[in-house]
């Protein structure tokens, strides 16, 4: 996990205008349940890409896990406005 980390945040630092470098970093973040990184890293992919679905399902699942309820059911309902039918 060390060296996944460690690419992971290479990638973003040295891609940080790409919104997928934020999802990925975030997503480990993620898996090491560190969700207040995960909604840093969600809250940059949407910056840089409002419409990424992923992003804001993401950051809807942090929020709720840090007991933030309205910004988590915000940016739930988004994710599910951008998802398919």
């Amino acid at each position: 996990t060390k060296a996944a980390f460690g690419n992971l945040k290479e990638f973003a630092g040295t891609h940080p205008d790409l919104a997928v470098s934020h999802v990925m970093l975030g997503k480990f973040y993620f898996t090491q349940r560190a969700m207040d990184r995960v909604c840093e890293e969600m809250e940059a992919a949407i910056a840089l890409e409002p419409n990424n679905e992923t992003a804001c399902s993401y950051l809807a699942t942090a929020r709720e896990a840090l007991g933030e309820g309205q910004r988590a059911l915000a940016a739930a309902e988004k994710a599910a406005a951008l998802g398919p039918k």
